[in-house]
């Protein structure tokens, strides 16, 4: 990956540790789907862009 600097980053990990990552990342992206679809969520939103 080449960061906006121009620094190129790289990273190793075990193709074990790397599918953990990737579930987590997976379950944390699914929670932020489901809290979005929430009626609270809806009703903040809306709350929050009449306050704007």
């Amino acid at each position: 990956m080449t960061l906006d600097d121009g620094t190129i980053f790289e990273m190793e990990s075990s193709v074990a540790k790397f599918q953990d990552l990737r579930y987590h990342v997976a379950k944390l992206l699914k929670e932020i789907q489901e809290i979005e679809k929430s009626s609270l969520y809806k009703i903040a939103e809306k709350t929050a862009t009449r306050l704007s």
